[in-house]
């Protein structure tokens, strides 16, 4: 094939839905070509649902509208999510050193007991002492 050539490959165009429902009822009928008036209303129908191409603009420019408003919103939203989290996320870190800090308290005061019970009640006060020092 030479360089200057050029290949053109046919152009086939999409069936429209007239040409489907009319096969249909072609088929249906037993291959008779008679359309029905009520084949007829339906191809009215179709008729005016289809808007004239100003309509399709304006809905075409709504559409981008409406979209450009979705999306600043999801942004919004994203913004709000990553601000709550930050929030938790010191409330977390708040919480957590507290609790460590109660949870060294109680593991303090446990000592303490476990060293008064061992003692018992016949020690003597210098061994009191000891472990009170000892606790702290």
């Amino acid at each position: 094939m030479a360089d200057n050539e050029t290949i053109v490959a046919p152009v086939v165009e999409p069936e429209l839905e007239e040409n489907k429902e009319n096969k249909e009822n072609k088929e249906n009928q037993g291959g008779e070509g008679k359309e029905t008036a009520e084949t007829e209303l339906k191809l009215a129908e179709m008729k005016l649902d289809c808007p004239p191409s100003a309509d399709i603009d304006k809905v075409t420019a709504d559409l981008l509208q409406s979209r450009s408003d979705i999306l600043g919103r999801v942004q919004n939203l994203k913004k709000d999510l990553q601000e709550w989290r930050g929030k938790l996320d010191s409330q977390v870190k708040t919480y957590r050193q507290e609790f460590q800090a109660l949870r060294s308290t109680l593991k303090r005061q446990l000592d303490a007991t476990t060293g008064l019970s061992e003692l018992g009640p016949d020690s003597s006060p210098e061994k009191v002492n000891d472990v009170k020092e000892n606790a702290s």
